[in-house]
């Protein structure tokens, strides 16, 4: 909430994904449910939300979000995904790029080198534990 992460979600996803596209798309599907239920305990708390950003590296998935047409490549992904479109006409969640090296959700989901997971460390507001 304000610049800290409430809630993440890692795990291997049930469907097979024919393209690295595909797998985000897929991905940022499972975050929009996420989103939907904590936009729904926010407001209940008294923190109404407005539109919500999601970061997205994956500039294809972009597209595939923003593009209401069915491209061929496409028919073959589960019709549940597609509810993604539904959510960002509404205004309900904005898709935004973010480019990999600033992707906050890596240092959760990637081994990565130490400078990039410090850099990510302090984007994410979180500090070092001193002696340990």
């Amino acid at each position: 909430m304000g610049t800290n992460t409430i809630t993440w979600n890692s795990k291997r996803q049930q469907t097979v994904a024919l393209s690295t596209c595909e797998a985000e798309y897929m991905a940022l599907s499972h975050t929009v449910c996420e989103g939907i239920w904590t936009r729904k305990l926010l407001k209940e708390l008294g923190f109404p939300q407005p539109t919500t950003p999601i970061h997205e590296d994956n500039q294809g998935c972009i597209a595939l979000v923003k593009n209401p047409v069915q491209h061929h490549r496409t028919k073959h992904i589960d019709v549940k995904h597609h509810f993604i479109r539904e959510q960002v006409e509404q205004g309900t969640f904005k898709v935004i790029y973010c480019p990999t090296h600033e992707m906050k959700a890596d240092i959760l989901t990637k081994g990565i080198a130490a400078p990039q997971f410090k850099q990510l460390r302090d984007l994410l507001n979180l500090r070092e534990r001193k002696g340990i």
